[in-house]
Formats: structure tokens, sequence, C-alpha cells
């Protein structure tokens, strides 16, 4: 009896992602460079694709109407709530541009316990034809996890920079923090998480990004949502 009370015990955990927050809303995603120029998205649910195991995804593509850049990208998320992008970006102008590039994920309905996060990064750069340089913007990291649009997470704090040669390209290394876990503590979350990339790109180099973010109840909350769930269970068949 006490080995099938801790089998359910442990569907229901694993479950309760997906069952206590529900399908995630649309997520956005906006990109900016030099002069105040924007693009933000405008998908609906026909642009998501439903990968199983909680997991939705969504791929596009964009040249920008100036011909300044571009880019690509393809956007993992899941009422976790956790968000994974992988995207690139071609400088096509005569000058350095300055990009970011935000991808952020609903959070519905809101997790209103203390939650824990952690995040992690990798990328490359590579030179199309003279060479040049990659570097972080003004005071600014290259990454930031972003919990209610705030950034609480830098991986490549400000100053980071590559430089290559001509044609030559090279491994921006992973780097993490909170993980594995998540285990860095935060408080409650209310509307959306997401990921942002912002840096200086030298005329016609590429640059491309692997990015992960993910938020969890701390584990004393999801052992009680678990045990919520539990005595539910048994109070419907007594």
């Amino acid at each position: 009896m006490m080995k099938r009370v801790i089998f359910i015990a442990v569907c229901v955990l694993i479950a309760l992602p997906c069952s206590v927050r529900g399908v995630p809303h649309i997520p956005e995603i906006e990109l900016t460079w030099n002069g105040g120029s924007s693009w933000l998205s405008e998908y609906t649910e026909d642009d998501v694709m439903e990968m199983g195991g909680c997991k939705y995804g969504l791929n596009d593509t964009l040249t920008s109407d100036d011909g300044v850049f571009t880019a690509y990208w393809g956007l993992t998320f899941s009422p976790d709530p956790d968000v994974v992008a992988v995207w690139g970006i071609i400088n096509l102008s005569d000058e350095t541009q300055t990009f970011t590039y935000t991808a952020t994920a609903p959070v519905d309905p809101p997790i209103t316990t203390n939650t824990m996060y952690g995040g992690s990064m990798s990328g490359s750069f590579s030179a199309n034809g003279q060479g040049g340089t990659l570097s972080t913007a003004g005071s600014d990291p290259l990454y930031y996890g972003l919990i209610d649009s705030v950034g609480v997470l830098e991986l490549y704090p400000a100053t980071s920079s590559w430089t290559i040669e001509e044609y030559e390209s090279i491994t921006i290394p992973a780097v993490s923090d909170g993980l594995p876990g998540p285990s860095l503590p935060y408080g409650p979350v209310s509307t959306d998480i997401g990921i942002q990339f912002k840096f200086t790109l030298t005329p016609g180099e590429a640059a491309s990004f692997n990015g992960n973010f993910v938020v969890t109840p701390e584990p004393a909350t999801i052992c009680l949502l678990g045990f919520g769930a539990l005595c539910l269970i048994r109070k419907r068949r007594t």
C-alpha cells in the first residue's frame, strides 16, 4: 500500500507543472537595432506548435525592411515555466549595430509562492568578410534571464568582447548559473519570464546564440502542492 502511495505521489509531482499552470499563452519576440528601430511579433495560436511533454515551439525568420539584418529563431517554452531560445543574426549594414533580442512567455496563472530560477547560454561568432568584434552594449550583460520583464540573471557581464579575423569563426563558451536545479531564490512571478540578448556587432558579421531560463516553485511549495493533490485523490476514493 505504501509503495502505491509513493508511486502516486511521484506521478502527481511530475504532472504538477502542466496541471497547475496550464497551457501557456502566446510568446512575444522583440528585436531592436540602431536608431530606435524595432520589430514586435504578432503571433497567434496557429503559429505555435505542440511538441509533446507540455512543450510548445515557434520558429520564424525576419529580414528588416531597412535591410540592416536578417535573423532566425526557434523558441521552445512550457508552463513549468521555462524558455529556450535558439537564434542567429547577420549584420547586413555597413556600420556597427547594437541589437537587442527579447523573447518572453506569459506565466498564467501567476506563481504566487516563492520560486527558484536558473539559466545558461552559449554562442558562436563568424566573420563573413574582413573580421570584426562582438561585444556587450553599455552596462548590460550579453544575457539576461527575465522575470516580469526585470533582469534577474546576468551571464557574460558588461565589457565582455570577442574579436575575430577574416573568415574566422569562434565559439562563445557555455556558461550557466543556478543550474542544475534551478537553485537561485526568488519571490512570486506575476506575468512572464524570458531571455534577452544585447550586443554590438560589426558590419558583415554573424552571431548565433542558444539560451535557456527556467523558473519553478521552491521545493517546499512543490511538496505541499503534491500532498494537497494526494489528499484530493484519496478523498474522492472514500
